[in-house]
């Protein structure tokens, strides 16, 4: 567990692991040149706990805080966990018990976020909806991470990298057996203060090119021009051709076929918001939604009314209006869930 200035939240980190059902474990905190409290609350809890071992010292960086603590672990497995996050009791004992009855090396789960943002966060549960749903965004949530301490060992995290996670499971996806648990891990804590908030649009700018890499290793055959449509989609950009819009439509319910079924939803909710965003193009993109939306082999998968109306008035998702009527309707599909 690496942490930098996290003094109002580690001692929660600490609990959740010290609380864990599954007893035999140690937790090495990697103190990451915190100008705060967080050496010394770390340092009080592992006075008192012998499990927990205080790493100071250690160059500025995640990747470098996450590595130091990778060579110093003992244990035949490393889970991960950040000093933000709240573990779920029991989480550890979970995880090994579904890695040994599926044969994954590589194991996460879900999560439920609190703080600044609330709600549970799916990600799919086989090796292959795994792999597809890294072409857009990281499918195996880092810090609810379990793996085989001999893959951190031989696989270091890339201190060049912009997210070290990310980039990190699309170098292993083509050498190990990765899985999700399909149960909540982890309270995941949301904060103005994360990096993903402060620093994510830097951290994402590479992430282009290893989507493209991915691509071409999982669909060989694919033409030259798909990866960059669907770079399009990954990065919320409106199409203003409907050539263009209805190829990411096949695109994305290629990637979507024969995989589990939240993987399918996932993609055609990935085409839906680019039809929405390409509301522009008229009465057209919605007819261009209506030809490809059953290829997903979603029920009902056509009906969608407010798609239709956003087309016909050509108001873009990302426009003011369209911002609008979406947080509007947020905010009644929230008052119904409080008043049932």
């Amino acid at each position: 567990m690496p942490v930098r200035n996290g003094a109002p939240y580690v001692a929660d980190a600490v609990s959740s692991i010290q609380a864990q059902s599954y007893r035999h474990w140690e937790l090495v905190v990697v103190d990451n040149e915190s100008d705060d409290d967080s050496a010394a609350i770390v340092g009080a809890l592992a006075a008192r706990d012998s499990r927990i071992r205080l790493i100071t010292g250690v160059p500025r960086g995640i990747a470098a805080a996450l590595n130091a603590g990778v060579d110093l672990a003992r244990g035949q497995l490393i889970a991960r966990m950040d000093a933000d996050d709240v573990a779920v009791p029991g989480r550890l004992e979970v995880q090994l018990q579904w890695m040994r009855r599926t044969g994954v090396e590589i194991c996460g789960g879900w999560i439920r976020q609190f703080g600044d943002r609330q709600g549970l966060v799916w990600f799919p549960e086989t090796h292959e909806a795994i792999a597809r749903e890294l072409l857009f965004r990281c499918a195996v949530m880092h810090p609810t991470v379990l793996m085989h301490a001999e893959i951190l060992k031989r696989h270091r995290y890339d201190e060049r990298a912009g997210f070290k996670d990310y980039e990190l499971w699309t170098r292993l996806i083509h050498q190990y057996r990765m899985g999700n648990v399909p149960a909540v891990l982890l309270r995941y804590r949301r904060h103005p203060n994360q990096v993903t908030v402060t620093d994510g649009a830097v951290l994402r700018a590479g992430n282009a090119r290893l989507h493209a890499s991915l691509f071409d290793a999982l669909f060989p055959d694919a033409n030259p021009d798909d990866a960059e449509i669907l770079e399009r989609v990954a990065e919320r950009v409106p199409f203003s051709s409907l050539r263009d819009l209805e190829h990411a439509g096949s695109l994305l319910a290629r990637i979507a076929r024969d995989q589990e079924t939240m993987l399918s939803q996932r993609m055609l909710d990935r085409w839906r918001g680019a039809c929405r965003r390409s509301a522009p193009l008229g009465t057209a993109a919605w007819r261009c939604y209506e030809r490809v939306a059953p290829q997903f082999a979603i029920p009902a998968a056509s009906a969608d009314r407010r798609l239709q109306a956003a087309c016909a008035l050509r108001i873009s998702s990302d426009s003011r209006l369209g911002r609008g009527l979406t947080a509007a309707n947020s905010a009644l599909r929230r008052a119904r869930h409080t008043a049932t």
